[in-house]
């Protein structure tokens, strides 16, 4: 009876320091995740940035281009 007390108690405590090992690992995967997703939100804000940009440069080089074009030509696109 008391072998079987003292195997259960074994158990438990091993029981315990197994779960205490996958909270750890727990933490380290929440922590490893929030960096991700931070990273993520890094990268969507450069790539909304570089859209925008990427946006304006092609309408600065449509109004060039329509610019550089003879007048008539510009009044009919104009009119279109």
């Amino acid at each position: 009876m008391m072998d079987q007390i003292r195997a259960q108690g074994e158990a438990e405590d091993e029981l315990c320091h197994q779960l205490s090992g996958v909270r750890e690992k727990l933490s380290e995967a929440q922590a490893e995740n929030r960096q991700m997703k931070a990273e993520v939100l890094r990268l969507e804000a450069i790539s909304a940035t570089s859209l925008s940009e990427s946006d304006t440069t092609v309408a600065r080089s449509q109004a060039v281009l329509f610019q550089s074009r003879p007048a008539a030509e510009r009044q009919k696109k104009a009119t279109r």
